[in-house]
C-alpha cells in the first residue's frame, strides 16, 4: 500500500469522521477507508495519476456516504423516539 493511496482514502473519508460515533459505525467507516486505500493503490499501480484516483474515490464514496447518512438519520430518529 502506498502512502499516497492511504492519504487519498483518508481525505475522501474525512467528512464522515465526527468526534463521537457509535463503535459499529466507526468500524464500518474504517473498513470502507481500507477498501478505498486498496482501490487507490490498484489505480496508482495501473498508472492513474493522483487527481484521477481522487476523483474515482470521491465517486465511489458518494454512494457509501448516502447510505451511511441514512443510517445515522434512522439512529437519531430511534434515539429521539426512545428506541435506543
Amino acid at each position: 500500500m502506498s502512502q499516497i493511496a492511504a492519504d487519498l482514502a483518508a481525505q475522501t473519508i474525512a467528512p464522515l469522521v465526527p468526534a463521537r460515533m457509535p463503535a459499529v459505525l466507526t468500524a464500518s467507516i474504517l473498513q470502507h477507508e481500507r477498501n478505498l486505500t486498496t482501490l487507490a493503490t490498484a489505480l496508482l499501480n495501473d498508472g492513474c495519476d493522483e487527481s484521477t484516483v481522487a476523483a474515482s474515490l470521491a465517486t465511489m464514496f458518494e454512494s457509501y456516504r448516502k447510505q451511511l447518512t441514512a443510517v445515522l438519520v434512522r439512529l437519531k430518529e430511534d434515539a429521539d423516539a426512545g428506541g435506543i
